[in-house]
Parts: C-alpha cells; sequence; structure tokens
C-alpha cells in the first residue's frame, strides 16, 4: 500500500501559507481522508494556485491522483514536490509512492529503480527495501516470460 498515510499526508502546514490556501488545503485532507479522491485532487489544484510552491500540496495532490487511478498525473505531481522538496526522508516518500505506481503498471523495472532512490534517501524503510526486492523478482520473472 502507498505510503499515502504516512506524516500523516504531510497535512500540517505552515502558519506562513495564505488563508485561501489553507482553507482550501484543510478542505482537501478532509475529502481525502473520506476516501473523495477526485475531490481531495480538485482542492488540492485550488490551494496549489494561491501556493504554487508548497512541496507538500503538490505532494498531497499526488497521492489524491494515485488514488483515483489518474497515474501520469500522480507522476507529474510526485515530480514537482521533488523539485520543490529538501527533507530526504520526505523526499524518499515520494520515490516510495512512484514505485508503487511503476508497479501497479507492471514496470518492475522502474519501481525497482524508484524504491532504490527511496533507500538511498531513508536507508532504515523497511517497506522500501521489501517492495524493492519484489520488483527486482517481478522484473526478472518478465524478463523470463
Amino acid at each position: 500500500m502507498y505510503k499515502i498515510l504516512t506524516l500523516t499526508l504531510l497535512l500540517l502546514l505552515t502558519c506562513s501559507q495564505l488563508a485561501f490556501s489553507q482553507n482550501d488545503a484543510r478542505k482537501a485532507n478532509e475529502a481525502y481522508e473520506q476516501g473523495d479522491y477526485e475531490r481531495a485532487a480538485e482542492l488540492y489544484r485550488e490551494a496549489l494556485r494561491s501556493d504554487p510552491d508548497d512541496p507538500r500540496l503538490h505532494f498531497n495532490l499526488g497521492n489524491s491522483l494515485a488514488r483515483s487511478g489518474a497515474y501520469e498525473e500522480a507522476l507529474h505531481s510526485f515530480g514537482r514536490f521533488k523539485e520543490l522538496g529538501s527533507d530526504p526522508r520526505e523526499l524518499a516518500l515520494a520515490d516510495y509512492n512512484i514505485g508503487h505506481l511503476m508497479a501497479d503498471v507492471q514496470e518492475f523495472e522502474s519501481a525497482a529503480e524508484h524504491f532504490q532512490e527511496a533507500l538511498r534517501k531513508n536507508p532504515d524503510d523497511d517497506d522500501a527495501r521489501h517492495n524493492y526486492e519484489l520488483a527486482l523478482q517481478r522484473h526478472q520473472e518478465q524478463q523470463e516470460q
């Protein structure tokens, strides 16, 4: 399962955010928690209009998009998060989630690369280690077919 709930989706927003963005982000968080991923994505997009450089909004948007099946858009959002973010452990979460997206579409070599990158940034992540090994195994099975 995605580490979508990790760090509570990075839901804690800083006081420096604009009130409009913060309100949209709160509504988006609520929609996400209720399983309304499409609405959450819409609200995260609205929040990003007010604060386009907040990496957490991009991460949360990526999670919402992934849950609603919009993989390409999710990849873009996680990529933007990685461009704007700075904390290695948080960046590892994006690589982990990208790895899952790649595995979901049977791109196991790419999945393994992203899980490996997550491990470089957070070597203590047992889930990333397990999924890295699993992706390598599935990639090997694909090669043998």
